[in-house]
């Protein structure tokens, strides 16, 4: 039996994401055809849907489990403090989501020769062990130009900190999170 029209589209809706991209820029991310994506950034860029400060408020002005996929590429580090903006994207990102979050190494060349740069982080920063809101860590990965050098190093991230990091410098950090809504996310 064929699916009729409606039931096509109820499932396409229903494959459609809801994205969040913080600190977006002018480069929103695009997402598939029928997502919806929302850029948040501190300045007004084409293509910026929400403008927020976060050193002033850490508070997203989104519903709680709001977003299917949420993309903080390479701004976290441009915070003094971060970890309510953290304790709010799992907030805001439903249970079953992910938050992408990319940052510089603390050894990469540019975590201290950029100006606007507050904070370094290490392998271990998303450690669920040392946060007070809850996620899984799907995934955590120190990334490198060369491929071959970021295979090898991720075979064991903790002796390549501990060892080498100062003699191959990495180039930044890749981390999944999934939150568990399984208690109260607290805020600060």
């Amino acid at each position: 039996m064929k699916p009729n029209c409606s039931e096509i589209r109820a499932r396409r809706a229903s494959c459609r994401k809801r994205i969040l991209d913080v600190g977006c820029g002018d480069t929103k991310f695009k997402g598939k055809a029928g997502d919806s994506v929302i850029g948040l950034d501190f300045i007004k860029y084409k293509g910026v849907d929400v403008v927020q400060d976060l050193e002033v408020s850490q508070r997203l002005p989104f519903k709680d489990n709001e977003f299917d996929l949420i993309i903080c590429n390479e701004i976290l580090e441009h915070l003094t403090q971060s970890r309510e903006l953290e304790s709010e994207l799992c907030r805001v990102c439903k249970q079953a989501g992910k938050i992408v979050i990319r940052v510089p190494h603390y050894t990469s060349r540019d975590a201290f020769t950029n100006p606007p740069h507050k904070r370094q982080f290490t392998f271990w920063s998303f450690n669920p062990l040392f946060h007070d809101f809850q996620f899984e860590l799907l995934e955590a990965r120190i990334t490198f130009s060369n491929r071959f050098i970021e295979k090898l190093v991720n075979l064991n991230p903790c002796f390549y900190e501990r060892a080498f990091c100062f003699l191959i410098p990495a180039g930044g950090l890749f981390f999944a999170l999934r939150p568990t809504k399984s208690r109260k996310l607290g805020r600060f």
